[in-house]
C-alpha cells in the first residue's frame, strides 16, 4: 500500500502531480498536528517561523 500517488503527464515541458492516496490522506490529521508543535517550538524557543513568509 502507497501513501503518496503520483501521476506523471506526457507532456512538454514535464509535469508531474503528487496526491495522497485513501490510506496516506489518514495521516493529514497528524501532519497537521506535528505542525502545530513546530510553530509551538519555534515560539518557545525564540526562533523566526519560517513557514510564515510564503503564506
Amino acid at each position: 500500500m502507497w501513501l503518496i500517488h503520483r501521476e506523471v503527464f506526457p507532456v512538454v515541458p514535464p509535469k508531474t502531480e503528487y496526491s495522497f492516496t485513501q490510506l496516506g490522506s489518514t495521516l493529514i490529521l497528524l501532519i497537521k498536528e506535528i505542525c502545530e508543535w513546530g510553530v509551538y517550538y519555534l515560539e518557545t524557543t525564540g526562533q523566526k517561523n519560517h513557514c510564515d513568509e510564503n503564506s
